[in-house]
């Protein structure tokens, strides 16, 4: 993946969760297959062409709509969860 695309986090803001999360995602990467003389193969230089993130949902609510995406460097909220209740 392109290093200079923004780092982009979740939060969700149902039940304030920022760690765990389901994705669904698409991608489409090219790669060099190298096969080894016993049949084993070996994918290097892996390149991400595209990349689509098809659906996030929380992964202690299981809320679809309430997940906002988070860019480097935004606040990710005065209200937010540091731990799952069931964790604490």
């Amino acid at each position: 993946m392109d290093k200079t695309e923004p780092k982009v986090r979740y939060r969700c803001d149902l039940c304030g969760n920022i760690t765990r999360f389901d994705i669904v995602e698409s991608m489409t990467v090219k790669s060099f297959y190298h096969y080894g003389i016993d049949g084993e193969l070996n994918k290097e230089d892996p390149v991400t062409i595209t990349r689509v993130i098809e659906s996030v949902s929380c992964r202690w609510c299981n809320s679809p709509k309430n997940v906002k995406e988070i860019q480097e460097g935004q606040d990710l909220g005065e209200d937010h969860a540091t731990e799952h209740p069931a964790e604490s």
